[in-house]
């Protein structure tokens, strides 16, 4: 089988060609008609026994039916009917789902069919805030979480960011930083005044950097920010020195602060406080569309084998 005929996603999580990697990793290079069959339908119920009149619902109970129905000598094949399929909870493959020698297990969009798997959750009840900016209600599904992505039917919207070069540190006679046992090069940024803050939300604010070269970027959470001193700490290491501005081009900037609502200046752009429990957009049009979903997940499928940490021995899933 050289494709999944149908099958996409709803959002930029995974890649609609990691989607069919990850399915494929269970598909034969043979027929797609396995000798025994299960289908999956968007109305479906789990209680079914996953026949074409009674399909299941979810993902995970295919997976868990497949473990049990497998068999040395039979292929065995799931077919998920048209439609939208809503994970609430990341789908996980293992060695347990591995097929067994000479057979191939095969997870694929009905004949005809289109199949969109994703996680994407309704934000609604947009208000006015001030100006063009809007805010509505963390959906109850993400109540605590910090998403990361925003999608207005279908389309990725940029997060609010602003943009700033790393003030420099002292430096010696040498031209290095002049530091102390307790300066943590890796962790401490420096900033001109007004660059940073010491935001109620700080746990939500990231700090996008450049602090070597062209081509070297972190994203680095924010520990804590001394307004006055012009000094933020972030929560883990960056992979060099943050304290130097990288030129990439004449007068460039270096670093970006996302996800602050001052930051809220274009329109498609937003941000995400969970403290307060709030979404902030400014809309590409007059008002939000009815078409607004953050997700659920950071993985929609994954598939995993066994890890041999001392040695060369890592066993994969295997189709």
């Amino acid at each position: 089988m050289s494709a999944l005929p149908g099958l996409t996603t709803i959002e930029n999580q995974i890649p609609m060609r990691t989607i069919a990697l990850v399915l494929l990793l269970f598909a034969s290079a043979g027929p797609i008609w396995g000798d025994r069959e299960f289908y999956l339908a968007v109305d479906g119920d789990d209680a079914n026994s996953g026949t074409k009149a009674k399909p299941f619902a979810t993902l995970t109970r295919a997976r868990d039916e497949v473990r049990k129905a497998k068999k040395v000598s039979e292929s065995i094949t799931v077919y998920l009917r048209g439609g939208e399929y809503k994970l609430a909870e990341t789908v996980v493959f293992s060695i347990a789902d591995s097929a067994p020698e000479g057979s191939a297990i095969t997870y694929a969009a009905y004949p005809g069919e289109k199949v969109v798997i994703g996680s994407g959750v309704a934000v609604t009840g947009w208000k006015k805030l001030r100006g063009d900016i809007w805010v509505a209600p963390i959906p109850k599904e993400l109540k605590g979480k910090l998403f990361r992505t925003l999608y207005d039917a279908g389309r990725r919207l940029p997060r609010a960011s602003r943009g700033f070069c790393p003030a420099s540190s002292p430096k010696g006679k040498k031209g290095y930083p002049v530091v102390d046992e307790n300066y943590d090069v890796l962790r401490r940024l420096e900033f001109p005044r007004g660059a940073l803050r010491n935001w109620s939300n700080l746990s939500d604010v990231e700090v996008v950097i450049r602090p070597h070269n062209a081509w070297v970027l972190n994203i680095l959470a924010l520990e804590s920010v001394d307004e006055r001193a012009g000094v933020a700490m972030t929560t883990i290491p960056g992979t060099y020195a943050l304290n130097r501005c990288v030129q990439v081009r004449p007068g460039g900037i270096s670093a970006w602060v996302e996800n602050v609502l001052e930051a809220l200046d274009e329109p498609g752009e937003w941000s995400v406080d969970t403290r307060a429990g709030k979404v902030y957009l400014r809309p590409t049009g007059k008002t939000p569309g009815d078409r607004i979903a953050a997700p659920r997940l950071t993985e929609l499928i994954r598939v995993e084998g066994d890890i041999d940490i001392t040695g060369p021995k890592d066993k994969p899933v295997v189709g």
